[in-house]
């Protein structure tokens, strides 16, 4: 999937839930060699439901992913789920997210 280009730069708040799923996937299908995401904890159920499957490529591929979130009885079993295809650790209040890559962020 060839990246998202918005025209712009800089820093972008995204509201759509479709656009926020298309600018993943495609961050997701450039990364080459390793992805690291720092998120809050709603966010393990949304990358199991709606991404996983690029995360799952990624993995394929080779690139390591590292995914930061606080662990909590609620996410629990996504968190599970995103340790087959991801280096997953705790940190207690995460608020907000974002993700870095060796091609972008």
């Amino acid at each position: 999937m060839p990246p998202i280009d918005t025209g712009l730069h800089g820093t972008h708040v995204l509201t759509d839930e479709q656009e926020i799923i298309n600018v993943i996937k495609s961050f997701q299908a450039n990364t080459k060699n390793f992805w690291g995401a720092c998120v809050d904890s709603t966010l393990p159920a949304f990358s199991v439901g709606k991404v996983r499957q690029g995360y799952v490529e990624a993995s394929r591929r080779g690139v390591m992913i590292f995914y930061l979130t606080e662990i909590t009885t609620e996410n629990l079993p996504h968190c599970k789920e995103i340790m087959r295809f991801a280096k997953l650790r705790h940190l207690n209040g995460v608020r907000g997210n974002f993700a870095v890559s060796d091609t972008e962020y």
